[in-house]
């Protein structure tokens, strides 16, 4: 395994067992078993470690899947776009089986994203971007369902996106705090309720 896999993959394990805010920079040294100068010759602070792994093995990765997705097929219907969608959001999980092996994992990862995303600007930053994205999608797929008659054009489209992309970050907090194992079930329930709401009274316009 390359050095720098290396490290990330060590200080993934460590963030998600010990606590990102638990481990210190010296730990992390000893548990690569590299010398001082080796690890700084990769990264210089926890940050700079916790914004690759956000960046390579979420934030990239949803990014990639999100170029892919085509949300303007007037031959795909609105609901089947959304289900797209919120696959791509968690098909990262597939980039890093060994990483996150069970649901607490998976779970311990997200509260680590959602307690470091405003004391690291960068992360915070990459993190808007890669919601922009989200937001651009969304928008698309609501002019696209407009325009299909699928759901009602009184709706303000940009306001719509903004509480889709919210339900959808909401629902992973509460997954990772709650007992509940599946998280997209949930968001498929979430969503589904605005999307009903959406559809009200479409047949009269």
């Amino acid at each position: 395994m390359e050095t720098r896999t290396y490290i990330v993959e060590t200080a993934f394990r460590c963030f998600l067992d010990e606590g990102f805010d638990q481990v210190s920079l010296n730990n992390l040294i000893a548990r690569t078993g590299l010398s001082k100068g080796a690890f700084y010759h990769y990264f210089n602070s926890k940050e700079d470690l916790l914004n690759e792994i956000a960046d390579r093995y979420l934030l990239d990765y949803i990014e990639k899947n999100l170029n892919q997705a085509d949300v303007s097929d007037n031959k795909v219907s609105f609901d089947q776009q959304l289900d797209s969608l919120i696959k791509t959001m968690f098909a990262f999980q597939t980039s890093m089986p060994h990483l996150l092996e069970t649901t607490a994992d998976r779970k311990r990862f997200f509260r680590m994203l959602f307690s470091v995303l405003n004391q690291n600007e960068k992360l915070k930053q990459n993190y808007i971007k890669t919601r922009e994205k989200f937001l651009s999608k969304f928008e698309q797929m609501l002019q696209t369902a407009i325009t299909n008659h699928e759901i009602s054009k009184r709706i303000d489209v940009q306001q719509v996106a903004v509480a889709l992309y919210a339900t959808m970050r909401g629902t992973m907090f509460e997954w990772s705090i709650s007992e509940v194992d599946e998280i997209e079930p949930l968001i498929h329930t979430n969503i589904r309720c605005i999307v009903d709401i959406l559809k009200i009274g479409v047949e009269n316009e």
